[in-house]
C-alpha cells in the first residue's frame, strides 16, 4: 500500500478539519480581488482565491464568499461587481485586500468605471459581472455571477499554493541562451526537434526570429516551408483534416512579425524573448478573429481566409 505523509479519516473531525485544510492548500489556483460600490457609494473589495468559471453560455463564474463577510451582503445589495485578476507581482495588493478594517483602496491605482463599480488598473484583467444567486455551503456562501463585459491586459498570473503567493515558472530552453536559440532553430529546421518539443510556444519563437530579419512574407514562407518538412520528419499528416494549417499559420506569421517590428530590440534573442513572453501560451487569440466554424473549415487549412470577426477594439 502507498505511503503518506498523513492518513487520516474523519471521524477524528477537529483534526480532519485541519488536516483537509492542508489537503486542499496543495490545489494552486488564481488571485483576484472582487470590489464593487457600497450603499454610500464607497468602494469595498476582498481577496478571493476560488474563482471558477461556471459556464460559458451564459458566462458565468463563481466565487466563495465567508458567510461572515460583510462584502457578501454588499454584493447582493448592490448587484454588481468586478473581478480583477492579479498579476504575478501584486502579491501585496492581495495581502491588504484579505485585511479587515483598512481602507483597502488608498494609494492604489484604481477607476471607478462606466459599469458602476471600482476596478484596479494594471491587473491581468477584470470580469464586470452581475449578481445572479448565492448557495449555501457551508462556512461559505457558494456566489453566481454573469460576466457582462470584459478587459484583458495579459501577463502571467499570480497564483496562490501552500498558503503563499508564488509566480507561474515557464520554462522555455531555447530562450536561455543565443547558442540555445540557434541550436533550437537549426534542430528544427532539420527535423530532428522531438515531437513533443513543438508547442505554441516553439512556433512563436520560429516566427519571431524570421521576423528579425527578413520582411513580412519571407518570414511566412519560411515558416510555412519549415512547419510541413518538419511535419513529414516527424511523422503528422499534412492534410485537409491534420498538420499544416495555412490560415493560422500566417495569422500567427502577421501577428508576431508585427509585434518584432515594432519593437527596437537589441538582438534577435530579446526580440524572440519578447515574443514568446507575450504570446507563447496564447494558443486561442484566434478566436477573437474567427469564429469556430471559419477556422475549423477545410478550406481555411489548405488556404488563407479573412477573418469573419472584427477584433476587439483593445487588440
Amino acid at each position: 500500500m502507498e505511503k503518506y505523509d498523513i492518513a487520516i479519516e474523519s471521524k477524528d473531525a477537529p483534526l480532519f478539519c485541519d488536516a483537509f485544510r492542508r489537503a486542499c492548500s496543495h490545489i494552486p489556483t488564481g488571485v483576484a480581488i472582487v470590489a464593487g460600490l457600497d450603499s454610500q457609494q464607497a468602494p469595498f473589495g476582498l481577496t478571493v482565491s476560488s474563482l471558477t468559471c461556471v459556464s460559458f453560455a451564459p458566462p458565468l463564474v463563481s466565487v466563495c464568499i465567508d458567510r461572515t463577510s460583510p462584502s457578501l451582503d454588499q454584493i447582493r445589495r448592490t448587484g454588481r461587481c468586478s473581478v480583477n485578476l492579479l498579476r504575478n507581482d501584486q502579491q501585496d495588493i492581495a495581502a491588504i485586500f484579505s485585511r479587515k478594517g483598512i481602507d483597502k483602496f488608498k494609494d492604489l491605482r484604481w477607476h471607478a468605471s462606466d459599469f458602476g463599480v471600482p476596478v484596479l488598473d494594471d491587473t491581468v484583467g477584470a470580469l464586470f459581472c452581475e449578481f445572479k444567486q448565492d448557495f449555501e455551503a457551508g462556512d461559505h456562501r457558494l456566489v453566481i455571477a454573469e460576466a457582462k463585459r470584459l478587459a484583458l491586459q495579459g501577463g502571467e498570473p499570480l497564483v496562490y499554493w501552500r498558503r503563499a503567493f508564488h509566480h507561474l515558472h515557464l520554462h522555455y530552453p531555447f530562450l536561455e541562451s543565443e547558442r540555445k536559440l540557434e541550436e533550437f532553430l537549426q534542430q528544427w529546421e532539420s527535423g530532428t526537434l522531438p515531437r513533443g518539443s513543438w508547442t505554441h510556444g516553439a512556433h512563436v519563437a520560429v516566427a519571431a526570429y524570421y521576423a528579425f530579419d527578413y520582411p513580412l512574407e519571407t518570414a511566412f514562407q519560411m515558416t510555412r516551408s519549415g512547419i510541413l518538412h518538419f511535419n513529414v520528419c516527424v511523422g503528422t499528416a499534412n492534410t485537409e483534416d491534420s498538420g499544416y494549417h495555412e490560415t493560422l499559420t500566417r495569422f500567427w506569421a502577421g501577428v508576431v512579425g508585427r509585434f518584432v517590428r515594432s519593437g527596437q530590440f537589441p538582438s534577435r534573442l530579446e526580440a524572440v524573448r519578447d515574443a514568446v513572453r507575450k504570446f507563447g501560451e496564447d494558443r486561442d487569440r484566434h478566436h477573437l478573429y474567427y469564429s469556430f466554424d471559419v477556422v475549423r473549415d477545410r478550406q481555411a487549412r489548405r488556404e488563407w481566409t479573412q477573418p469573419d470577426r472584427e477584433p476587439p477594439s483593445w487588440e
